[in-house]
């Protein structure tokens, strides 16, 4: 009944096609792909064909779900329905085959991105950082910077494209060109957003230079508003600090970052949980660790198979114990060690839990 309905909306009202697109898309994207084929022969057996925006819509679908095989194959059976893929759907696909991160893939959205040219199809900037992407994942910085200049020759490169270049240097641990593209873009009076201030401050990470990391991160909290510090920013320091074998420091800005209202991120927790199970951060921070985990709402199963993973180091990790809610919990060595460090204190174990 919905078929038919639609269909003579579309035979009555030309412009609904996009109501139509919209519902292939909103099936797709939820996974129901199956679905949203059945829909589109459906109504193509009622008279109403696919269009370029259609299939643009499930060749997304596919990359958003994984399928990028599937995706490719849709991309190049659409000449075989008399449809040529416009400037988004090249761009999707090329977006789609970079983000594989492997040098087959990036080299298969090159072929794409140079068939675009060829075409005389227009290159919005999402299909250069796409391309630059995909060369920052394989490490090809020359790449990415050829693409960039190729970005520049056509329109003025943004904040996003900046960016892609800050975190392939910050990744190549080129602490020189990622200061350097960071001043290109003041210069040029492109004012840095969060994500790139972020960027740039990981980069200073990476590339050990934990005071220019700081500067960035005072920066941020004196301007506030769109830039001020978030989960991303902390905790890229966090994990810094406990990196560089500062576990008072990691941990005091964790304690920063609650006390500043900013909840932490389940990613945040597990990469501290990590470094808590590596030495990186005293044994006894993963109790703190994994009530947070309980206080963003973690999975039971989360939290037990952390637990599990803590039982048997913080058996090795003293002498003296006390019994809470089945987990053997230190009594006085990480209480010396709050005590110490001026930390919180534990006050019952996993209670809380």
């Amino acid at each position: 009944k919905l078929v038919d309905e639609i269909s003579a909306r579309l035979v009555e009202e030309p412009d609904s096609i996009f109501a139509y697109t919209s519902i292939v898309h909103g099936l797709a994207m939820q996974g129901r792909l199956d679905e949203a084929f059945e829909y589109v022969n459906e109504l193509e057996r009622a008279g109403v064909p696919a269009n370029v925006v259609t299939y643009t819509a499930l060749v997304s679908a596919y990359i958003h779900v994984g399928e990028v095989a599937k995706a490719w194959f849709l991309f190049r059976g659409m000449r075989r329905v008399n449809l040529d893929p416009d400037s988004g759907t090249f761009t999707v696909m090329i977006s789609g085959l970079a983000r594989r991160g492997d040098a087959r893939s990036v080299d298969a959205a090159k072929g794409l991105y140079d068939e675009m040219r060829t075409l005389g199809l227009e290159m919005p900037e999402e299909t250069y950082n796409s391309m630059m992407d995909g060369y920052v994942r394989i490490g090809d910085m020359e790449g990415a910077e050829r693409i960039f200049r190729e970005l520049e020759g056509s329109t003025t490169p943004t904040v996003v494209s900046f960016t892609t270049l800050l975190h392939g240097y910050g990744r190549a641990k080129d602490m020189v060109a990622a200061k350097s593209i960071f001043r290109q873009m003041r210069v040029r009076g492109i004012k840095p957003d969060r994500v790139a201030l972020n960027t740039f401050l990981s980069a200073c990470i990476r590339c050990g230079d934990m005071t220019l990391a700081y500067r960035v991160f005072e920066e941020m909290q004196r301007t506030g508003g769109s830039v001020a510090p978030n989960v991303v920013t902390y905790g890229a320091l966090i994990l810094g600090q406990a990196t560089d074998n500062n576990p008072e420091e990691a941990w005091k800005l964790f304690e920063d970052m609650k006390e500043a209202g900013i909840a932490p991120s389940k990613l945040l927790l597990s990469r501290l949980f990590t470094a808590c199970i590596r030495g990186l951060l005293p044994i006894e921070t993963g109790i703190e660790i994994i009530r947070d985990m309980v206080s963003i709402g973690c999975t039971k199963e989360e939290v037990e198979k952390r637990k599990r993973e803590l039982r048997p180091l913080l058996a090795v990790a003293s002498e003296v114990w006390k019994e809470v809610d089945g987990i053997r919990v230190q009594q006085t060595a990480s209480e010396q060690i709050f005590e110490k460090h001026g930390w919180n204190k534990m006050d019952s174990g996993f209670r809380a839990i």
